[in-house]
């Protein structure tokens, strides 16, 4: 699965630009496009994280099951909260810009849950080349 998701998305040289422009625009005038990709992500690695854990038995992932579900629910209901926070944002680019910088570096909490629990490194990494 890992090889299958690099060559989908780590060869793709029109993607290559797409983070490097989403980090300027970010930077220079709006950070809605960069807050949506975060949440999006979030909950992308939240909801397969949880699909692997239901697919497994309960005892062989933590010892503690209902937590473990519940932190990735919490980063999925997170990365949901950074996708309003996007539209939210876009609304009034200039004003809301550095509320929207302060919500960016929250959102990274619950994203890195997400993909500390899921386990799925390949993935996590592969969007971020295809990004960078």
């Amino acid at each position: 699965m890992a090889m299958f998701n690099r060559n989908l998305i780590g060869n793709n040289d029109a993607a290559a630009g797409v983070g490097a422009r989403l980090l300027r625009q970010a930077r220079d005038e709006d950070v809605s496009p960069l807050l949506l990709v975060v949440g999006f992500v979030t909950c992308v690695m939240a909801v397969r994280a949880a699909a692997a854990a239901a697919s497994r038995a309960a005892e062989s992932v933590l010892l503690l099951y209902p937590v473990y579900l519940g932190a990735l629910a919490g980063a999925f209901v997170g990365g949901l909260a950074t996708m309003w926070a996007a539209g939210w944002v876009a609304g009034d680019a200039a004003r809301r810009r550095a509320a929207g910088r302060i919500i960016l570096g929250a959102s990274l909490v619950p994203m890195f849950v997400a993909v500390g629990l899921g386990n799925d490194y390949d993935l996590f990494f592969d969007i971020l080349r295809a990004l960078a």
